[in-house]
């Protein structure tokens, strides 16, 4: 879309009249090729009021010459009623004015003229010039007046390219919106069919288990939320039922070993075997079976006292003592496997790896991932680790040796970093562990955090929890490198920053709980 001219209103004494008129012809060019669109009172018609449209031409004018001579400046219909619109529109960013200097004259003392740029170059006035190069002078003036309207006119064609691409990308955020509108309506059919079809299959069950299984078939969709409270009430309590009957089967198996040792008189001699049974009927007394579930490995982190930062660089400052009670965290970084399993698909851009870690995951991803998660497997109360309880599993907790990186002061025996990651992330677990067994600290992907950012340590709590007040409440904070990251940046005690809708494929997470 072309601009519109410029609409361009020239202020005048009518003593500079053959000034104007000659700078007018020079600029008639520009007029035909309706670059510009200039008005002065002489446009002004018989029976006119000649006030009125002056000043209407005013409200409306986006260029404003001013032919400044003494009489110009002593005019006091200029001063009063010109001048003063003509510089409020400048002060408002409604128009652009131009000093023409017509005639010698204090003009850089009046008002806020002196501030602006005049024509023709070096503010020679134009009747200054030798009778020969007068028309240099006119010529100068109009080049002046032209490059400014050209600049003029740019401005406008980008600021109306941008309002047509802003009025685009609204009408294309309604037509998502109401493409997600029609989407969940449709879902919503589809979750009331698949519970329809639920409640069929376990009237139609004998088990336990087969009602578990028909349960897990809704459960398994993760748009299915209508009914995912009273599906995961019912799951739950069969699981209940179902633990209590593998336990009661163990305790009888057991009962009818102990009666043929009894009957035989043998005793038992191999720990090993009354180890593993131990822990056996432990695992089914709780109902866990994290293995046989294929949730995440936790690793127990006992707790202590640690000196947090370092002196590197002022974000790691000040180096402060903090002292955390026990946690658990994830052994690895979560996996693409465990995401798609909790969330039904996977967001990774290294996709064709399970077991390499998810990454294109926000903040805000990664918050649903734990409401998901937790929904699904009740007392896991899954989070992510606060800055302070990475840092401290990083460095070994307890048992730190005070290496550089997590589990080694040789990066490469720890981490996947830019020099010998190949530009991708690598299954979890293919570099060697940090002190406490812990993997992938160091590398492979930026571990979120649940602490908003600080710029340093000042204030920071001194019990590990998360640092949630204060600081930048629209950024969270990242730790521990990746893929893509030099050696500073998988150092222990480097910390990094993103917004918390962003994804990247140097972004994942690991897990943690109390």
């Amino acid at each position: 879309m072309e601009p519109t001219p410029l609409k361009t209103f020239i202020i005048y004494a009518h003593e500079d009249r053959s000034t104007v008129n000659a700078i007018r012809g020079q600029l008639r060019i520009f007029e035909k090729r309706e670059v510009l669109q200039i008005w002065d009172d002489g446009e002004i018609l018989a029976g006119q009021d000649w006030d009125k449209s002056i000043k209407l031409k005013l409200e409306s004018a986006q260029l404003i010459l001013l032919f400044i001579s003494v009489d110009f400046l002593n005019s006091e219909y200029i001063e009063k009623t010109e001048l003063q619109a003509a510089l409020q529109r400048h002060r408002d960013g409604e128009a652009k004015l131009i000093p023409i200097i017509v005639r010698p004259c204090f003009w850089q003392e009046y008002f806020e003229l002196g501030k602006f740029q005049a024509l023709p170059p070096q503010a020679k006035p134009i009747l200054s010039h030798d009778a020969h190069a007068i028309d240099d002078a006119y010529h100068a003036v109009a080049l002046g007046i032209k490059a400014a309207a050209d600049e003029m006119l740019q401005k406008i064609a980008a600021a109306e390219k941008k309002r047509q691409e802003e009025l685009e990308l609204e009408n294309r955020q309604k037509a998502e919106a109401e493409k997600q509108k029609q989407k969940a309506e449709r879902l919503q059919k589809q979750d009331e069919i698949a519970w329809k079809a639920a409640l069929a299959a376990i009237e139609k069950a004998v088990s336990e288990r087969e009602k578990m299984n028909a349960l897990e078939v809704y459960l398994d969709e993760p748009h299915h939320l209508l009914h995912r409270v009273e599906a995961e009430t019912q799951f739950e309590a069969l699981q209940t039922a179902e633990t209590a009957r593998k336990i009661a089967e163990k305790q009888r198996e057991q009962q009818l070993l102990e009666a043929e040792r009894k009957k035989r008189g043998i005793e038992p001699t191999d720990p090993e075997r009354k180890e593993k049974f131990r822990t056996l009927v432990t695992a089914l007394s709780k109902g866990i079976d994290e293995n046989e579930k294929g949730l995440p490995e936790m690793v127990l982190v006992r707790g202590g006292t640690f000196q947090m930062g370092s002196n590197d660089h002022d974000s790691e400052k000040p180096i402060h003592s903090v002292t955390l009670s026990d946690f658990e965290i994830g052994k690895h970084p979560v996996t693409q496997k465990l995401w798609q399993e909790i969330m039904g698909s996977n967001p990774s851009h290294f996709t064709g790896c399970d077991d390499c870690p998810v990454e294109q995951v926000s903040w805000n991803d990664v918050q649903e991932f734990l409401r998901k998660i937790n929904q699904k497997y009740p007392g896991k109360n899954y989070r992510l680790p606060s800055e302070a309880e990475w840092e401290y599993a990083a460095r070994g907790g307890s048992q730190s040796k005070g290496y550089t990186y997590a589990g080694s002061s040789d990066i490469n025996e720890v981490a996947r970093y830019d020099k010998n990651s190949g530009g991708k992330t690598h299954p979890v677990g293919s570099k060697k562990a940090n002190e406490l067994g812990i993997y992938d600290m160091s590398g492979n992907v930026w571990e979120w955090c649940q602490d908003a950012w600080h710029d340093n340590y000042q204030g920071a709590p001194k019990d590990g929890s998360a640092w949630i007040r204060g600081g930048e409440q629209g950024v969270r904070v990242l730790r521990g490198g990746s893929w893509g990251s030099d050696w500073v940046d998988c150092r222990a005690a480097d910390r990094y920053w993103d917004n918390p809708a962003y994804r990247d494929d140097y972004y994942g997470f690991r897990l943690a709980r109390n």
